[in-house]
């Protein structure tokens, strides 16, 4: 069967497998804690909650017991809550016979998450065409993120960091939020499968989730009662907005001496991602925000109204907010910095919730924030020591300051007045704020003049969710203006996610305004000049998101095969090489050779700076001893021991002739010499390494009497090739193989 096909099938049976780890704790916890009146709720509101829940309880079940049990008692541990699922699943069936059919919108809303599963699966595999693998552009993100799932289905909790091993030593634990990849562990166990299938179908998941999570905030966050499917409906169109991305994409393509980007939102840099996007690139932050308002849907979802005693009541306050504090700590171990935001925004609405003297729902917000800290602890003293590399979890910084200046400074755009600088820089960053939101600029208006400002003036009064939702927002606008994370060099993290939050909230409160528009189609050219200007400009702004959302969601998958076809400009940024798809099928040859031949504690190193290092990590099986110009050391270890081992593997690797800038040190050149056969077994031993790996992109490859052209490989093909290392204790007695 063609490779295509198999990778595929493997891809649909994780996501059939991950649904015995996603819809059993949730489903079993709406029916047997029953908190909020839950087993009042329609059937499709059991089963949204059900996806919805199961994913922070899953998150922290799975981090938790495997601390304590083996992994094969982990499993043991969900296929008995698999088998109570089904029990009263079976019982609660008999009473279903009982209820009405199915409504359109809800056959509707089930078929775009079917659509949605099917774009992901599609999207996230690798297509081989002869002898050429074309992959998705997540690649660029995805080869850090397979291998830390291949780390979590084979180690202990914390794993261990697969990306970095400097000493002879076993490498250090993750220093990262890694409970999305324990979560993928268990299914990568049970079907043995591709880790990057095993990340596609946990993608295809969290899109599931995320549409649960929307549609309950629409009832409980936004207030939502009447024609509330049709609502739902709604919400599908903003979901895939972008902003004005697409107007910088057109000028790129236009411009000969651009590059156009694998990404239309790659254009800024300090950029905030559309949730497709990050559903695509990073589902485990979309986890972490399912998460957060999963815990705030549980306490501000209306109270148990029969309960007969005051003891039923403070029964049901506990148990909200110990599943409230499960979820927010499943989702300090899953995306750190929402978790941060919401602690902000906890804050904002403990001040409101004094201030309207609603203590005993104050009391059970505090009271979550405890099971919070008490259920995560464990991996938050594991984030004590941070990475030496680090400069600091946040600091106080204008969002895109330090972009505008680099942009100002690289077009020569040097204002010698500091005030006029300054506003200048301000002008600039707001016009990106702008082409950010676009469409969703005009939904905050309409909202702040629609709810917020009557609100304030005393003439409305907000439901407990309306006023939890606002202090959502405050605490996002904050944290993507005015405060930006320092952690690693990769950019300011903090402040995309707080956009990706400040994106869920915007779509959420979207429905009411594509209403107005709709309802000005017949009438707009009717009204004053004046009148049309703001709704004509927001009709614009939805049509360029949409179109910018659809482009760049057809970009995820054919951006590298059209590049490496010659029908596409040369992309900015990574992957420079040619002949794309030909090395691609090379490299996960290469790896699949190193599988077979090596036994798993083996140690596998290829060139850190390479210009393929993406691939390169994302097809490894294999520890790591360096796989990055900063050693990996952002995901656990000592950045302190790294210059030497990178001063080592750039002498290996023959990258000394050239200088370089990693995490802001300038690596200086040196003169060229030959990299011998005896600085091969010198690396090797000094690293404790069983195979090295070398790209034809790597300048030892075409250095003449190196070690790279007088050994023979384990692996050949013309663009690159394994070189066993002496002593590396084979399974069998290698042989070269020719690709």
């Amino acid at each position: 069967m063609h490779s295509t096909l198999i990778e595929l099938a493997q891809n649909v049976l994780c996501t059939v497998a991950f649904a015995i780890f996603l819809l059993p704790p949730g489903y079993l916890a709406v029916r047997l804690l029953n908190l909020k009146n839950m087993r009042e709720k329609s059937g499709e509101e059991q089963l949204l909650w059900s996806v919805a829940l199961s994913i922070p309880l899953a998150l922290l079940l799975g981090e938790l017991l495997g601390r304590i049990m083996p992994p094969s008692g982990v499993l043991a541990f969900f296929f008995v809550l698999a088998l109570a699922a089904i029990v009263l699943l079976l019982v609660d069936s008999r009473k279903l016979q009982h209820t009405t059919g199915i409504s359109k919108q809800t056959y509707l809303a089930a078929t775009a998450a079917l659509l949605l599963g099917v774009y992901l699966l599609l999207t996230l595999i690798d297509v081989q065409v002869g002898n050429r693998l074309f992959v998705p552009t997540v690649l660029t993100d995805w080869g850090v993120r397979i291998p830390l799932v291949e780390t979590a289905i084979r180690g202990p909790i914390p794993p261990l960091n697969p990306l970095s091993a400097l000493t002879s030593a076993p490498a250090s634990p993750m220093r990262y939020y890694y409970f999305w990849y324990v979560l993928c562990a268990l299914p990568g166990r049970l079907t043995h499968a591709d880790p990057g299938g095993v990340l596609a179908a946990s993608a295809v998941w969290a899109g599931s989730a995320l549409l649960a999570v929307f549609f309950l905030a629409l009832k409980y966050f936004v207030g939502v009662r009447e024609q509330l499917r049709s609502r739902c409906l709604m919400l599908l169109m903003p979901m895939l907005l972008l902003g004005l991305d697409i107007l910088p994409t057109i000028a790129i393509y236009l411009n000969r001496a651009s590059n156009p980007y694998l990404d239309i939102e790659w254009w800024h840099a300090d950029r905030t991602p559309a949730l497709l996007t990050a559903l695509v690139y990073a589902p485990h932050h979309i986890g972490g925000l399912i998460c957060c308002f999963v815990a705030y849907l549980i306490l501000v979802a209306e109270p148990n109204q029969t309960s007969p005693s005051t003891s039923w009541r403070l029964t049901q306050a506990a148990g909200s907010a110990v599943l409230a504090g499960a979820c927010f700590a499943a989702c300090v171990g899953d995306s750190t910095f929402i978790a941060f935001i919401f602690v902000i925004a906890s804050l904002l609405w403990s001040v409101d919730l004094i201030r309207s003297r609603q203590f005993p729902q104050l009391g059970v917000l505090a009271a979550s924030g405890a099971f919070a800290w008490l259920f995560s602890r464990p991996f938050l003293h594991e984030l004590k020591s941070g990475s030496s590399a680090a400069h600091g979890f946040a600091e106080f910084a204008w969002r895109s300051g330090a972009y505008a200046q680099e942009t100002f400074e690289r077009h020569h755009l040097l204002i010698a007045h500091p005030l006029a600088a300054f506003f200048a820089r301000q002008a600039f960053v707001l016009t990106l704020d702008i082409c950010e939101l676009g469409f969703l600029l005009f939904v905050a208006a309409f909202q702040i003049r629609r709810e917020l400002l009557p609100a304030l003036r005393g003439r409305i009064t907000l439901t407990l969710g309306q006023r939890a939702l606002w202090a959502i927002f405050f605490a996002t606008s904050i944290s993507w203006l005015f405060i930006s994370s320092s952690v690693t060099s990769a950019g300011n993290d903090l402040g995309s996610h707080a956009g990706l939050l400040l994106r869920f909230i915007l779509v959420l409160w979207s429905p009411p305004y594509l209403l107005e528009l709709w309802a000005l189609r017949h009438t707009f050219f009717q009204l004053p000049l004046r009148r049309q200007f703001a709704p004509g400009l927001a009709a614009i702004c939805l049509a360029l998101g949409l179109a910018g959302g659809l482009f760049d969601a057809v970009l995820h998958r054919v951006s590298i095969p059209l590049f490496d076809a010659g029908l596409m400009k040369r992309p900015a940024g990574t992957l420079l090489s040619d002949h794309l798809g030909e090395r691609f099928l090379a490299m996960r040859s290469a790896w699949r050779t190193l599988d077979k031949t090596l036994p798993p504690d083996a140690r596998v190193q290829f060139n850190p700076f390479a210009a393929l290092q993406p691939a390169l990590s994302r097809y490894s099986n294999r520890q790591l001893v360096a796989s990055d110009g900063g050693c990996g050391t952002a995901f656990g270890g000592d950045y302190t021991l790294c210059p030497p081992v990178r001063a080592q593997l750039r002498h290996l690797f023959d990258e000394e002739k050239t200088s370089v800038i990693v995490d802001s040190v300038t690596l200086n050149a040196v003169p060229e010499t030959t990299i011998t056969v005896a600085d091969f077994d010198r690396t090797c031993h000094a690293l404790s390494l069983s195979a090295v790996l070398v790209e034809s992109t790597d300048p030892v490859w075409s250095q003449p009497g190196s070690w790279a052209a007088k050994l023979q490989p384990a692996f050949d093909s013309p663009t690159i090739r394994a070189y066993l290392c002496p002593g590396a204790n084979p399974l069998a007695a290698s042989s070269t193989v020719a690709q």
